[in-house]
């Protein structure tokens, strides 16, 4: 696989506030992305330098409403993310890192898709 890392990523929600940084329960954290293709797949590995995720959303992921943020409309960012992942026949993988999270999103390439 050639991979191509392309730094902080601020695609989504409209980027980080000023200063590259995005904060969780009052924590910094500096989102990582780097991309990787191949024949077959296409890898996208988000990475942060945040608290991780708690064992109960590490278990299981695909529930809704798992959050360990306070606050309304929380816990369907991961939830609705591996259902796309799922429909796109594709995976999402969470891990905890020694120093943050990292989520992985493995989609099939064209070439594989059909």
């Amino acid at each position: 696989m050639r991979s191509g890392d392309h730094g902080r990523s601020d695609a989504g929600t409209g980027g980080p506030p000023a200063g590259g940084q995005c904060r969780r329960g009052g924590q910094p954290q500096h989102p990582h992305l780097s991309v990787a293709g191949g024949a077959e797949q296409l890898a996208l590995v988000i990475e942060d330098d945040g608290p991780g995720f708690p064992d109960a959303i590490l278990a299981d992921p695909g529930q809704p409403f798992q959050s360990d943020k306070d606050g309304a409309g929380r816990g369907l960012g991961l939830f609705l993310t591996g259902n796309v992942m799922r429909r796109l026949n594709g995976e999402m993988r969470l891990a905890n890192l020694r120093h943050g999270a990292q989520v992985t999103l493995l989609l099939p390439t064209l070439e594989t898709a059909a």
